[in-house]
């Protein structure tokens, strides 16, 4: 596990995600040997009449190759379960995770699972005001490292260095891009994510988005009024912070939301608005939208006193003029529908039952029009009004704590705003910088006005707190504490307010790094060799022992989530732990009875599983070769692959 990590991180590179995405998307474009086919794959851009550009341009900072460096290296460390607290009654059966950490490493360790499973990603960064953050890298390299690993020269690897307690704006953009480029693997082909920022850093972190998810992605820099009043240390008083907005992909649609006020068009089927089937997205056009570029025809002569007229897809006589999409310069656009939509929608003798119609311009020329009745509308690049102030955040922090704990805490309505244009009532939002965890609380108040089904996965470093502060005369030693008791409290009043079930509870897991000495142990160990210590017994910790923390740790790696249960399975005398398919053999004691009986299961089918995964550090060679022997014959074309971690 750790020690395979390890091993396989003396080989990262910048680009070593980059290659590994490839390997995983274009296996084709690569030989026997691993190496790139670059000629081939110019050669496949050129056929699908892709068009290369030289004239492109990137943010460059120091400290950027080591962010690569750190987008592709995997954790050096392991998940260790609340055991106590996940097994309460209120958070055994919760679907909702909060993890305590170092938020890049959780999102390595979320890889496992989640990769392309996320619908939401909501998060709230420190703005690098000179405050609130500072680099804090162990940097576990020397420049003489850096020098080889990431191929700089010697003088920017000690430049990169001396990074470390920094808080300038390479220092912070070194800190954001690998868990951009982490969170964008995470995301859903349908997802999107938020990021609240405000002027300090705004510029540099557009310019990171637009490279990680791509210019074309980028769906809106929202204006909230944080602060009606400003601040007015600067000769204009900042009343907003940003929202920037990216999708995963262009095609992503986001929701909308339920539109205010009243129809002012109506027919025999209720209140409608004209809404232009052109499709105004520049990027969208008769080109690469073949199918949504055709004619409508205009019947001039059934022009009413608001100026719209009957419509065909068919010309005669009546139905004379052509229409095709254009955008404002007279360029070929394309249509919102296909021809089929179009013409289910269209009654070419009847306003009242055609939901298509012709709209006159003052300049002569024609529109199309859909009757949309729609109660929903886009969101607006300006969110104005009481519930996305600072104060409004601070106050429904205060009214659970009574007491200002949190300097500036996000809204609850600020996040249920992107929560509802996000995502869906069953979907799961990440928030890597949790701070006060205003984001469980807005899951929480949304899934009680729906009874909807969303899950959070949050994440936050365990902060100390300042001897001096309010929180820490209350008890709290750390920020994660007072964001789950939040969260607790949260649960509490939504509780008292709605009276629904919902998933009000929690599991918590916490990342934990192994000491030097006991790394040196794993290091040193020898598979051919006595086993003269109890290797689980490293990972044991406050909150679970050493086999639930190597556990939980392979449950996520191997894709099952936070949420699949482990069932105990006897074998003759040792128990392992079944998860769906893959069997886990974990602590000692496996002997050749068990392995006689384990082989017996697979051949005569009582037993049904494609993985057998082993700590290896647990078993004794003359075991473990045994089993691997038998693993590898097994009768009626049983195939189980066996996995062997250190």
């Amino acid at each position: 596990m750790i020690r395979d990590n390890i091993e396989a991180n003396k080989f990262i590179t910048p680009n070593s995600l980059d290659i590994e995405l490839l390997k995983i998307n274009f296996p084709y474009f690569f030989n026997d040997s691993g190496e790139f086919l670059l000629e081939q794959f110019k050669q496949q851009l050129k056929e699908q009449d892709i068009t290369f550009n030289k004239e492109g341009y990137e943010l460059n900072f120091l400290g950027k190759a080591y962010a690569r460096y750190l987008s592709g290296a995997k954790t050096e460390t392991f998940l260790a379960p609340h055991v106590e607290h996940n097994r309460l009654d209120e958070n055994k059966n919760s679907e909702n995770v909060y993890i305590i950490g170092d938020n890049l490493e959780a999102l390595r360790h979320l890889l496992g699972s989640y990769i392309g499973k996320i619908k939401c990603i909501y998060i709230d960064p420190p703005y690098n005001t000179g405050e609130d953050f500072i680099y804090n890298d162990s940097f576990a390299f020397t420049a003489d490292d850096l020098v080889e690993r990431i191929g700089i020269d010697r003088q920017e690897a000690e430049r990169i260095l001396d990074l470390n307690g920094k808080s300038s704006h390479s220092a912070w953009l070194t800190f954001m891009y690998p868990r951009l480029v982490l969170a964008r693997l995470l995301l859903r082909e349908d997802g999107v994510i938020f990021i609240s920022i405000d002027d300090n850093e705004y510029a540099n972190l557009k310019q990171i988005c637009d490279e990680i998810f791509g210019e074309e992605n980028f769906q809106a820099d929202v204006a909230v009024v944080a602060n009606p009043g400003g601040r007015d240390y600067k000769n204009i008083a900042i009343t907003n912070e940003h929202l920037l907005i990216y999708t995963k992909t262009i095609e992503t649609e986001l929701n909308e939301l339920e539109k205010k006020g009243e129809f002012k068009k109506f027919d025999s089927k209720g209140g409608y608005e004209l809404r232009e089937l052109r499709n105004r997205n520049p990027k969208f056009t008769k080109r690469n939208r073949p199918n949504l570029y055709y004619p409508f025809f205009i019947n001039p002569n059934s022009i009413q006193k608001d100026n719209t007229c009957l419509i065909s897809l068919e010309a005669n006589d009546e139905f004379s003029i052509e229409v095709y999409p254009k955008n404002s310069k007279g360029g070929d656009s394309c249509w919102r529908w296909g021809k089929d939509k179009s013409l289910e929608n269209i009654n070419s003798s009847s306003f009242d039952l055609s939901n298509l119609v012709a709209r006159k311009k003052k300049n002569g020329g024609y529109n199309i029009y859909e009757k949309s009745r729609k109660a929903t509308t886009k969101a607006k690049s300006l969110w104005n009004g009481v519930g996305y102030r600072t104060e409004d955040g601070t106050r429904s922090f205060n009214e659970l704590f009574e007491e200002s704990y949190f300097d500036h805490p996000k809204s609850p309505e600020l996040i249920k705003q992107c929560l509802i244009i996000g995502m869906s009532e069953d979907d799961i939002v990440l928030d890597f910088f949790s701070g006060s965890a205003t984001t469980a609380e807005a899951i929480m108040q949304l899934n009680a006005s729906d009874l909807g089904n969303r899950k959070y996965i949050l994440v936050q470093l365990p902060e100390p707190i300042n001897e001096k502060e309010l929180a820490y005369s209350a008890g709290y030693r750390t920020i994660d504490e007072i964001g789950r008791e939040r969260i607790s409290r949260a649960a509490k009043k939504i509780d008292q307010e709605y009276g629904v079930d919902i998933d009000k509870g929690f599991k918590i897991y916490e990342i934990k790094p192994l000491s030097n000495n006991i790394l040196d142990k794993l290091d040193r160990f020898d598979a051919d060799s006595l086993i003269l210590e109890n290797m689980v017994k490293l990972f044991d910790t406050d909150c679970s022992r050493g086999k639930n923390a190597i556990l939980m740790t392979y449950k996520i790696m191997d894709g099952y989530g936070f949420t699949s249960s482990i069932a105990p399975y006897q074998l003759k005398n040792y128990v392992a732990d079944k998860i769906e398919d893959s069997l886990y053999i974990i602590e000692e004691g496996l002997t050749s009875e068990d392995v006689f009986e384990l082989i017996k299961q697979l051949e005569n089918g009582t037993l049904n599983i494609n993985r057998l995964v082993l700590y290896s550090y647990s078993i004794e060679f003359s075991v473990l070769h045994e089993l691997r022997r038998n693993i590898s014959n097994l009768q009626n074309n049983k195939h189980v692959e066996l996995i062997e971690r250190y």
